[in-house]
């Protein structure tokens, strides 16, 4: 089995209006209307456990939708989040469930003339597999007994220049 805590906090900051953040921890996601924090036990388990950020983008008309849409659309998969037993079948339904969200985000702003979007970083975690994916500036970091470990990085063109050589971190 493998021992997992895991906690999801969001914060509006001091600039904005609305929150337009989200998370997913194995099924639960925001309701903006009523939950903007929540501690889950630690978990025992072999079960597969799907946690997620989607960070609204900032500046734009509905990130917090598009934030929502990103956590609806997982939960929409869970059946086949939880039949994840693989990093390849992690990576084949993480990359499905992305470009499910994102159809469906366009289809949105087809429909209503605004302007959304959403970083989106996923773990997976069972006995058998640690897969983490990440689209935008949301990076995904778990914490060991050794410390803080990076699993992704951001999709940034600082990170670009870092990666070159031409910046250090």
């Amino acid at each position: 089995p493998i021992t997992l805590e895991i906690a999801a906090v969001t914060d509006i900051g001091r600039r904005r209006a609305r929150n337009e953040d989200n998370f997913f921890v194995n099924g639960a996601f925001i309701d903006h209307y009523k939950v903007r924090a929540e501690r889950f036990e630690s978990v025992d388990t072999e079960e597969v456990h799907v946690m997620a950020v989607c960070d609204g983008m900032g500046g734009l008309t509905d990130g917090d939708l598009a934030a929502m849409i990103g956590v609806t659309t997982l939960s929409d998969h869970a059946d086949e989040l939880q039949a994840i037993r693989t990093g390849e079948d992690a990576s084949f339904t993480a990359n499905r469930i992305v470009r499910t969200a994102n159809d469906r985000i366009l289809k949105r702003i087809k429909k209503t003339g605004k302007k959304m979007g959403s970083t989106f970083a996923m773990l997976v975690a069972s006995v058998d597999c640690l897969y983490a994916c990440n689209l935008g500036d949301s990076e995904i970091y778990i914490k060991t007994r050794f410390g803080r470990e990076r699993l992704s990085k951001p999709q940034t063109y600082a990170q670009e220049l870092v990666d070159s050589g031409a910046i250090s971190e």
